[in-house]
C-alpha cells in the first residue's frame, strides 16, 4: 500500500464527486471527468470565489436546484433527503486539491488492521503528485480558494478561541449553538446549529449576542460573590436549598417511576407465563402465542431501557454533590469576576449548560430569555 501511494496512484477507492472511474488499455484504473457532476463542482467554486457566498449559502443554492448529494449518487444510505446539501460537503469539495488535477496520498491512516478508525496526518506528511489526472478547475482558482480560506479564518477568529462553545444549547431542539464572528466583536452572535447548517431549516432562528451572554454571566456571578462575601453561611444555605429544590422533584418522580417499571415488568412476565400455559393446553394457537410473546418481550425491553436511563439520571444527581463542591471552590477564589476571568478552564468548573430561548418577538432588539445552569446546582432563582 505504501509503495502504491509513493508511486502517485490514488490510495482511496472513493472516487471524488465530479469524477468517474475508467480503465485504460493496460487495465489501470483512471479518474476521468464526469460530464454530469463536474459542472456542479465548478459552480461551487464560482459561487465561493465570485459571489462570495458562505458554505451554507452555497449548500442552499445547490439544494434549491434539486441536485442529488454525493453520498446518494455513490449508493450510500443517508438519514436526510437526497437533494439536501450541507455546509460540510461544500467545504470538503472546496478544500480538495484533487480538482486541480493532483493526487494527494497519506492524508489519513488506519490505527491498525484491528482498529479501523483513522487518524489525520499533518499536511507536511502528505504526498502530493501534480497533474496525475484531468483537472476540473484551474490551479490558480484552487490557490485563490486556499487564500480565501486563510483570510476567512483570520477574519473570523479574534482573541482566544470561544470559551462558551461547549455550554451553549438551543432551548427548543437542544442542538449546540455556533458562533458567527464579525470584525466588530460587539456584533458576534450565537445561532442554533439546526437553523444555520441545515436546509430546509429544522429549527427557528434562535440567536443571542456574545456580549450579552458574557455580561449576563458576569452579572449573575458577581451577585453570587457579593452574597458570599456579605454572609458566607447564608450563601451556602441558599445554594444547597436551590440545589435541593432543583433535584428533589426529579428524584421523587424518578424513584416512583422505577417502582412502576418493576411492577409493569412483573405483570408482563406473568402474562408471558400465562399465554405459554394456554398454548400448552391447546387454548391458544402457536401463531397467536408467538405474536403476543414477541410484543410482550419488546415491551419489557423498552421498560428496561427506560429503567437504565432513569438510573443514569439519578447517578448524575448523586455525582452533582461533587460538582457542587467544585463550583463552590471555584467561586471562593474570587472577590469579583471580570471578563478576562471567563476562560474555558474556569467555565468548566462553574457551568453545566446555557439554554437560549427564541425571542418572543422576531427581530426584536430585546434579548432572548437565557437559562444558565450552574454546575451541581442547576438554575439559581435568587440572582
Amino acid at each position: 500500500m505504501k509503495h502504491k501511494g509513493l508511486s502517485g496512484k490514488p490510495l482511496t477507492s472513493n472516487i471524488p464527486y465530479g469524477y468517474k472511474k475508467a480503465i485504460d488499455e493496460k487495465g489501470n484504473t483512471l479518474w476521468v471527468v464526469d460530464d454530469e457532476t463536474a459542472p456542479i463542482v465548478r459552480e461551487i467554486f464560482r459561487l465561493y470565489v465570485d459571489e462570495h457566498l458562505s458554505f451554507i449559502e452555497i449548500a442552499r443554492n445547490i439544494s434549491g436546484k434539486g441536485i442529488i448529494i454525493p453520498n446518494v449518487r455513490k449508493g450510500r444510505k443517508v438519514s436526510g433527503e437526497a437533494d439536501v446539501w450541507n455546509d460540510q460537503t461544500v467545504k470538503n469539495i472546496l478544500s480538495n486539491q484533487v480538482y486541480c488535477g493532483d493526487t494527494v496520498n497519506f492524508k489519513t491512516e488506519k490505527i491498525s488492521f484491528k482498529d479501523q478508525r483513522r487518524i489525520n496526518h499533518n499536511p507536511s506528511e502528505w504526498k502530493i503528485f501534480e497533474d496525475t489526472h484531468q483537472a476540473i478547475i484551474s490551479r490558480e482558482l484552487f490557490e485563490q480558494v486556499k487564500k480565501l480560506f486563510s483570510e476567512h479564518r483570520k477574519n473570523r477568529t479574534f482573541g482566544l478561541q470561544n470559551p462558551l462553545r461547549y455550554f451553549l444549547f438551543c432551548f427548543d431542539c437542544n442542538s449546540r449553538m455556533y458562533a458567527r464572528r464579525f470584525q466588530d466583536e460587539d456584533k458576534n452572535v450565537y445561532v442554533c446549529h439546526k437553523n444555520c447548517t441545515s436546509h430546509p431549516r429544522q429549527c427557528s432562528s434562535h440567536s443571542v449576542r456574545e456580549k450579552y451572554l458574557y455580561d449576563l454571566l458576569i452579572e449573575k456571578l458577581n451577585k453570587l460573590i457579593e452574597i458570599k462575601n456579605n454572609d458566607p453561611q447564608k450563601f451556602r444555605e441558599l445554594i444547597y436549598a436551590e440545589r435541593l429544590n432543583n433535584t428533589q422533584n426529579l428524584t421523587d418522580r424518578s424513584s416512583r417511576r422505577l417502582l412502576e417499571i418493576d411492577s409493569e415488568i412483573d405483570i408482563l412476565q406473568n402474562r408471558i407465563k400465562k399465554i405459554y400455559i394456554e398454548k400448552e393446553n391447546g387454548e391458544l394457537s402457536y401463531p397467536v402465542f408467538s405474536a403476543l410473546a414477541e410484543q410482550f418481550a419488546k415491551d419489557i425491553e423498552t421498560l428496561k431501557y427506560e429503567r437504565i436511563e432513569i438510573t443514569r439520571k439519578l447517578n448524575e444527581i448523586k455525582k452533582s454533590n461533587d460538582n457542587l463542591k467544585i463550583f463552590l471552590l471555584s467561586i471562593d477564589k474570587f472577590d469579583k469576576i471580570y471578563y478576562n476571568d471567563l476562560n474555558e478552564v474556569f467555565l468548566s468548573k462553574i457551568l453545566e449548560k446555557i439554554l437560549v430561548e427564541e425571542r418572543t418577538v422576531k427581530y426584536s432588539r430585546v434579548p432572548p430569555i437565557v437559562h444558565i445552569h450552574f454546575l451541581g446546582i442547576g438554575e439559581i432563582s435568587f440572582i
